[in-house]
């Protein structure tokens, strides 16, 4: 069996020519350049190259919450939307656990509360001698919607804060994260046969490149394909467009603020019988041909 290269189609697409929902959500139109195929025919698509901004946040809309919890109810707190530092995410933790523990907010007194950053274990620990009534059921819940749990250092769960008598302190189990996300995923509108996991098995997946993060804010990453490590088959027969998000590694947009660009390279190849095995096989259907004659007569 041979398959051959046929037809060739390279896409340059930029998102701020698009019909978009964002710079991170966006169509791409093939009307006038269609590729179809027939049934021995099948296309495959490189990710060539890409460039980006790394001008999303850190912080966001579905990582920014938490709850402050102490007599049977949790109050809600959110990080400020953007690129913190240690000593910023200390500072706003501090003023969340200072106003909700203040006498405008109902209490007896108006609580101080020391938040630190280890610079050698990179986790935090937040800290009050109390004033007034300890709450016996005091705790930083970060198991919410949207939940903050991996920026501040903390697993998704309720955290109870230790309690010697008016002293109490909490240490997160986990290093702050104040760069944010690890990798930009690329997903398209085309069915392909990649695969992600879960704990099921395997997953039918969109993802046809994951881009790491390696540069600092406000800086332009640059991705380009060497080896053909980001190469998918397409499974429709007809390609006339696609809706492109890049998105974290749960599926939520990244937050891109300027264009994405990128060169994707759409290759139709063909499937044929290699010519050789073509005349064997003939060759061997005139023999038996030639046999079944010779018995009958």
């Amino acid at each position: 069996m041979n398959i051959n290269e046929v037809d060739r189609l390279i896409l340059f697409i930029d998102s701020a020519k698009a019909t978009r929902l964002s710079h991170d959500n966006f169509e791409v139109l093939v009307k006038n350049r269609t590729m179809e195929c027939n049934d021995d025919e099948y296309i495959m698509m490189e990710i060539t190259e890409s460039t980006m901004r790394r001008d999303f946040y850190s912080v966001q809309s579905f990582n920014k919450h938490f709850d402050i919890f102490y007599s049977t109810t949790g109050k809600s707190y959110n990080l400020t939307e953007g690129n913190p530092s240690s000593a910023s995410l200390d500072s706003e933790l501090k003023t969340d656990f200072e106003n909700e523990f203040s006498i405008s907010n109902g209490h007896t007194a108006d609580e101080t509360f020391t938040v630190s950053w280890s610079v050698y274990t990179g986790k935090i620990t937040i800290s009050s001698t109390f004033t007034g009534t300890v709450p016996s059921d005091l705790a930083l819940d970060t198991d919410v919607a949207n939940s903050c749990y991996e920026v501040i250092g903390f697993s998704k769960g309720k955290h109870e804060f230790t309690i010697d008598g008016q002293n109490i302190s909490l240490t997160g189990d986990l290093s702050i994260n104040v760069l944010g996300e690890q990798n930009v995923y690329m997903r398209v509108t085309l069915s392909n046969s990649n695969f992600s996991n879960n704990t099921e098995g395997l997953l039918d997946s969109d993802i046809v490149a994951k881009f790491p993060i390696l540069v600092q804010p406000y800086s332009n990453m640059t991705f380009f394909n060497t080896g053909n490590l980001f190469t998918s088959r397409i499974m429709q027969n007809k390609l006339t467009g696609f809706r492109v998000r890049l998105t974290n590694e749960n599926d939520e947009l990244i937050g891109l603020n300027s264009n994405f660009t990128c060169t994707l390279t759409f290759k139709k190849y063909r499937i044929s019988k290699d010519e050789i095995k073509k005349s064997i096989d003939s060759l061997l259907r005139l023999e038996r041909l030639k046999l079944l004659k010779n018995n009958i007569t």
